[in-house]
């Protein structure tokens, strides 16, 4: 970009990245190889079935895994049906069935600017950013087209959001204990989002901070909290989710200082039958640049 449109513009760019994808296919990896250098505001990939827009059902089940490391260094590695929740419970539409996988990077949902664009990925000073998404053997998906909203000043990756995905087995109905959710200096819990194989089987969720119960709610609390948001969350319990988002009120502060404390417990209740499989992603914000 020209320093001139630099220095007089603040408005993002949208522009489709031509050729920047590869390996489109039934059972092969897409990787789409964004250019280092620009500040990334969102990624987006257009898939589309003989001309047609791909269905956010289609994308669920014709994407498998999503991972994206920038330089090198692992910035989320999760199924791609988790990044169409997460999206969809913050911006709902935004995905929707219209063939588009769209990430934020930036968080327009928040209160106040620097809240909202600060979590950009600048790539200034970057080796590469790379998007690999995992086709099912099944997929029909035959085209893929790469998109991003850029910021036209050139950034450092600073202040950003990382998705970290735990599993653990859940083998009897009651009370579970989970500590092993990551204490890493300099780092701001946002939200996590909780799957189960049945949503109304999860009858409470705490959470316990150094000791302190912070936390102690019915999901059907948070889901009439969620109301009160700027925009209103929407819950994904339809994909067996169930949020606990920690901004909800839209204020950055409200992100959990994990990196300051001693311990923190996840407290999940189960009621009528056993869960087995639980899936915790998290979303993690950190003010400067950690190694993997």
């Amino acid at each position: 970009m020209s320093t001139k449109f630099i220095l007089g513009n603040t408005s993002p760019v949208i522009k489709p990245l031509q050729g920047i994808v590869t390996g489109i296919g039934a059972g092969q990896v897409a990787t789409c190889r964004f250019p280092p250098g620009l500040t990334y505001a969102e990624l987006v990939i257009r898939c589309t079935i003989a001309g047609v827009a791909a269905t956010r059902a289609q994308l669920e089940t014709m994407l498998t895994t999503a991972r994206l490391p920038v330089s090198g260094v692992e910035k989320f590695s999760v199924q791609a049906i988790d990044l169409i929740a997460i999206a969809e419970f913050y911006r709902t539409g935004c995905i929707g069935d219209s063939g588009y996988l769209v990430i934020p990077l930036e968080r327009l949902w928040m209160e106040g600017v620097k809240a909202q664009l600060d979590p950009n990925y600048g790539t200034d000073g970057e080796s590469s950013v790379v998007l690999e998404l995992t086709q099912a053997g099944g997929s029909t998906i035959d085209a893929i087209t790469a998109f991003a909203r850029v910021n036209p000043a050139p950034e450092q990756l600073g202040a950003h959001i990382m998705l970290r995905r735990f599993t653990f087995n859940v083998a009897s109905t009651g009370k579970y204990l989970y500590p092993d959710l990551p204490i890493i200096p300099g780092e701001y819990l946002y939200a996590l989002h909780i799957k189960v194989p049945v949503v109304a089987n999860l009858t409470n969720i705490a959470m316990i901070t150094d000791d302190v119960r912070m936390m102690d709610t019915p999901p059907s609390l948070l889901t009439q909290l969620y109301q009160l948001s700027n925009p209103v969350r929407t819950p994904q319990s339809a994909k067996l989710y169930v949020h606990v988002d920690f901004t909800m009120r839209g204020y950055d502060s409200d992100a959990l200082a994990v990196g300051d404390l001693k311990s923190q417990v996840l407290e999940l209740e189960f009621a009528n039958a056993a869960p087995n499989a639980v899936t915790v992603l998290g979303e993690y914000g950190t003010v400067a640049r950690r190694a993997a």
